[in-house]
């Protein structure tokens, strides 16, 4: 499966100074191509539990 590439803006926050970053969330910048149909969920579900995702 190959996903499209869209622009996307990633949040990082910074407690202080000498700490690290940490990825507060991810913006994606465009809608939505469809609603998901049943074959669409089945595919996604098998991705997300071939990355050892439970659902």
């Amino acid at each position: 499966m190959r996903l499209p590439r869209t622009p996307l803006s990633v949040i990082v926050a910074e407690i202080a100074p000498e700490r690290r970053g940490g990825v507060v969330g991810v913006v994606d910048g465009h809608s939505p191509l469809g609603v998901e149909g049943d074959a669409d969920i089945k595919e996604r579900r098998e991705l997300v539990r071939r990355f050892g995702y439970k659902l």
